[in-house]
């Protein structure tokens, strides 16, 4: 399992990528979804045609302040 970071253009989108793992957060200013996939999904996902980008993604943990 890895963290990643995914970049859309369409945030209507992002319930399709609920197939590949598990969504962690969503950040609609900015399109990007944050997920745990299997490293076999990454592939799947890139060819998706409303993702643009598909990265690593850190670590850390979402706090409020």
């Amino acid at each position: 399992m890895q963290k990643v970071k995914i970049k859309v253009d369409d945030p209507g989108k992002v319930y399709l990528l609920e197939e590949y793992g598990q969504i962690t957060y969503i950040d609609k200013m900015i399109n990007l979804v944050f997920m745990t996939i299997s490293d076999k999904d990454i592939d799947k996902i890139k060819q998706l045609t409303f993702v643009t980008k598909v990265s690593g993604s850190r670590k850390g943990t979402l706090q409020v302040v």
